[in-house]
């Protein structure tokens, strides 16, 4: 579920900044960013604590897949 904060907040920066055109949506942005880059890390960490409680924390393909992209 902590996946979804940080890409629906990442998203909204350019759709506040681009889309509106509205100057008011400035502190919004900021505040996008902010929550977004405060939540990443707590996702990172309940993937792979969800990893490790799911799969033991074995390197399966999808997984390797996965970090090799990132």
């Amino acid at each position: 579920m902590t996946i979804h904060f940080p890409i629906v907040f990442m998203f909204a920066v350019p759709l506040f900044t681009l889309f509106t055109g509205n100057r008011a949506f400035e502190l919004t942005v900021f505040h996008c960013l902010g929550v977004g880059i405060f939540f990443t890390p707590v996702a990172i960490g309940t993937g792979y604590y969800t990893w490790w409680l799911n799969y033991l924390a074995k390197p399966i393909r999808t997984i390797r897949i996965s970090r090799s992209m990132a």
